[in-house]
């Protein structure tokens, strides 16, 4: 059985990924630069696997903490975080002119998504 502090750092590698995915693609977007095939599969793979590992580190941790069953509130939340962290990698790939705006967005969100993650709020 895996325990509880391997789940929380798939869940991190998770993080680091998807933003190294972000970076990549919003990096190259805003110098105006189009990125190689092999590029920006790269970049769109570690933004994919990042999300992937996010979700499977997460669910891993309410399972061992035997919150699956009834999944509290907070947890609705931080999977619409996920929803638009997931998305947001289309709106980086065309919008260069917002990347900074964007940025800030995403780190405001992963921000929150972790603030949700330790506090633990009741709606």
């Amino acid at each position: 059985m895996i325990d509880l502090n391997t789940y929380k750092l798939i869940h991190l590698i998770g993080l680091m990924l998807l933003f190294f995915g972000f970076g990549g693609v919003l990096v190259t977007s805003y110098a105006g630069f189009t990125l190689p095939k092999k590029a920006r599969i790269f970049a769109m793979m570690s933004h994919g696997i990042g999300l992937l590992f996010i979700l499977l580190g997460g669910f891993g941790m309410l399972a061992r903490l035997g919150l699956a069953k009834d999944m509290p509130s907070w947890v609705y939340s931080k999977l619409l975080i996920w929803l638009v962290l997931g998305g947001a990698i289309a709106l980086a790939k065309r919008k260069a002119d917002l990347a900074w705006t964007m940025l800030i967005s995403f780190i405001i969100l992963a921000s929150t998504a972790a603030f949700i993650g330790l506090t633990k709020p009741v709606f």
